[in-house]
């Protein structure tokens, strides 16, 4: 890389990141750069480029940012089911069982597969999958926590194909869509608001898409005093400096399975890990026991309450009003 800056590592501090997991104040993001090959090289990037190098009268390129230009929409077809089947496969599946026991109780991903989605749930595991749709404003019923987590896919999912982000153009649209609507959900961006650090795996800091996320996300405000860890010491000295100098990321390694192996061991050894091979059975009727639903719903009206006070916009007011109103009627319902 031209004008490459080594960056300083600096040490884990895995005892802040453990206790801030288990108080569901971390927040993990995961980039397209997180399963590589054994070459060293990203997965997805190797898959795109043998694609637009097998099919040329159809992908008339692929660059470096990561998004293709096809020749026509008829082409685009063709190569889409491909690109679909790939994001479906599962590409390091001891790597994603062990993110998944971590007990994140948010994980915001721009790739838009669903590995993690299939671990919890293939072992009978709540969880709650959303992901952007720029033709649909969804929410989030409940605020995420580490025995129901939220994971949400910034960049679509798989799962509704028309979502996925291809090319320029749809990048574009995208940011048009998200920049100054607030059409995230509520209880996501709460998530991220009330987070004490945040963790990067797997991002290229290098490209503008994810400097301008990195913005979107208010990693520059000073009054979000949370700390940013971020897996990638080999930057070029501009990059570099606005990540150390205007994000405030600190680098603490370049081996996003090292960081995942080390953490998992650590929740381990603080007794935090989710257990998947405990049984299930049976959890379903304790949840719904009346006076433990009861409490839960008390929760979250308090909850809700906390975040009407903090919001502006009148669509917002009126979601949170109508969802207070559903807790209040079944709480009424169970005593």
């Amino acid at each position: 890389m031209e004008n490459e800056k080594n960056i300083q590592i600096n040490p884990v501090d895995w005892d802040f990141i453990v206790k801030t997991i288990k108080r569901e104040r971390c927040v993990l993001f995961l980039g397209p750069e997180i399963f590589k090959s054994e070459s060293g090289k990203s997965l997805q990037t190797e898959f795109f480029s043998q694609l637009a190098a097998e099919n040329k009268d159809k992908i008339l390129s692929y660059n470096d940012d990561g998004f293709f230009l096809f020749a026509n929409p008829q082409a685009k077809t063709r190569m889409f089911l491909k690109i679909v089947e790939f994001f479906e496969q599962n590409y390091d599946e001891e790597m994603v069982q062990k993110i998944a026991e971590i007990p994140f109780h948010t994980i915001v991903s721009i790739n838009p597969d669903v590995n993690i989605k299939k671990v919890f749930e293939r072992n009978g595991k709540p969880l709650t999958f959303e992901f952007f749709d720029i033709n649909s404003k969804k929410d989030i019923a409940e605020a995420p926590n580490k025995d129901k987590p939220l994971l949400y896919n910034l960049f679509g999912s798989v799962s509704k194909e028309e979502t996925l982000i291809l090319t320029h153009d749809e990048m574009f649209e995208y940011f048009r869509a998200i920049m100054g609507n607030n059409i995230l959900p509520l209880e996501l961006r709460s998530a991220l608001e009330s987070a004490m650090d945040y963790v990067f795996l797997g991002f290229q800091f290098d490209k503008w898409y994810v400097q301008l996320i990195l913005s979107l996300l208010k990693l520059h405000d000073e009054k979000y005093h949370f700390i940013r860890y971020a897996s990638q010491p080999k930057l070029n000295a501009e990059t570099a400096s606005l990540c150390i100098n205007h994000f405030k990321i600190e680098f603490i390694d370049n081996e996003s399975k090292l960081f995942v192996n080390s953490l998992h061991q650590k929740c381990a050894e603080a007794g935090i890990l989710r257990n998947f091979n405990a049984a299930t059975k049976g959890t379903e009727t304790i949840m719904g026991l009346k006076n433990e639903r009861g409490q839960e719903l008390l929760l979250k009206i308090e909850r809700q309450y906390k975040l009407l006070a903090l919001m502006k916009y009148e669509d917002e007011i009126d979601d949170i009003k109508k969802r207070i109103a559903e807790y209040e009627t079944e709480l009424k319902e169970i005593n």
